[in-house]
């Protein structure tokens, strides 16, 4: 989703299907589905940090990837910075 949130407004918007696609097939992927417990700790998240600019789909990011300790995230959203993480493409 962030893949998808990021590229909505760019040239680049008519391959994401496709490159979603190949993702989905990479051995070294993995999409994480979001379940009901982590949308509503993301909803937690959102309401606490309204002073932010953080979506929805920040948040869910931001729970799954504390939970499975992931630090470094492939974005350049400022967002994940503000939340603790390393965005690579700063």
């Amino acid at each position: 989703m962030e893949v998808a949130d990021a590229l909505a407004e760019s040239e680049c918007r008519g391959r994401v299907r496709e490159f979603i696609l190949h993702l989905r097939g990479a051995a070294a992927c993995e999409i994480i589905p979001a379940t009901r417990e982590w949308l509503d700790r993301a909803l937690d998240l959102y309401h606490q940090h309204a002073d932010k600019g953080w979506t929805l789909t920040d948040c869910v990011s931001f729970v799954i990837m504390r939970e499975r300790n992931v630090t470094d995230a492939l974005t350049g959203d400022k967002h994940f910075e503000q939340a603790g993480f390393a965005a690579l493409f700063n």
